[in-house]
């Protein structure tokens, strides 16, 4: 009996912990690799799909989040340019796809895929605002404005959370803004002119690479 215990512990011990299935940020890692391990789905059933909108209204074009069975993924216009009764951020049950919450942004929805760092989500808004989300209610705790004029495109960028930073990437402008998780701006770069809708700034021992408006990286 002391032998089978012991062997169980043993297996126990020398098998490797499940990968999280946590995808916390845009390509998951600061280097956006988008590399994950652990085991792929063995077959393509559907097990829910959630509209985001009642109506039909509003497009999503950034990609989706997942922390703590909750999944968050935003809205934004479509070509009507309405429907702002339903863009925003919205965080869904990972089980169900039932929608827990919606934050609306301003107003104008979100292009950008969420960060998300413990209790917080960090993303860029339609209005020109980096927005911090509490993940369990939806309440906005601060938002900063990094475009004053955006362009067509809004603040495309996904946030990238490195080192306890929020970076984010202006379109308009091309300007590189660095924040801690508190709303404080540290630091920024400005680059002239504008840069690809959806260039997100990725990291790397200590080093952080983003698309400029020179342009450049």
């Amino acid at each position: 009996m002391n032998i089978k215990i012991l062997t169980i512990i043993l297996l126990i011990a020398l098998t490797p912990p499940l990968a999280s299935a946590d995808w916390s940020q845009f390509h998951s890692d600061p280097e956006r690799t988008g590399n994950v391990s652990g085991d792929a789905p063995l077959t393509d059933t559907l097990l829910w799909k959630t509209q985001l909108s009642s109506n039909g209204g509003g497009c999503i074009e950034g990609g989706a989040s997942v922390v703590d069975n909750r999944v968050y993924a935003s809205n934004c216009p479509d070509m009507d340019f309405g429907h702002s009764e339903i863009l925003g951020l919205y965080c869904l049950n990972n089980s169900t796809g039932v929608i827990l919450w919606r934050n609306s942004l301003g107003g104008g929805g979100s292009r950008s895929t969420p960060a998300i760092s413990g209790d917080r989500i960090f993303i860029g808004s339609c209005t020109g605002d980096l927005y911090c989300v509490n993940a369990t209610d939806g309440e906005t705790i601060w938002n900063e404005t990094i475009e004053t004029s955006p362009a067509w495109w809004k603040t495309g960028d996904s946030p990238l959370l490195y080192e306890n930073k929020v970076f984010i990437s202006g379109f308009s402008d091309g300007t590189l803004h660095a924040f801690d998780f508190d709303g404080k701006e540290l630091w920024n770069i400005t680059t002239g002119g504008g840069i690809g809708s959806y260039t997100s700034p990725a990291a790397s021992d200590g080093k952080i690479f983003s698309a400029g408006g020179d342009p450049a990286i």
